[in-house]
């Protein structure tokens, strides 16, 4: 019987595991999504300066 308890832990455990696993990894491509965004927002916001800058310049 004892064997059996450790398992059933095991299992549990190893369940528990993989549902961190799985948040962890959602949340790291939650912030991929975040961090490519902002890098848009900065390469428009930098050709738009750009652009204006050489308006101004022209």
């Amino acid at each position: 019987m004892g064997q059996i308890k450790d398992v059933d832990i095991n299992t549990q455990t190893l369940y528990q595991l993989a549902q961190y696993i799985q948040e962890a990894m959602h949340r790291e491509q939650m912030l991929e999504q975040k961090l490519d965004y902002l890098q848009g927002v900065i390469r428009d916001t930098q050709q738009a300066s750009n652009e204006g800058w050489q308006a101004i310049i022209d």
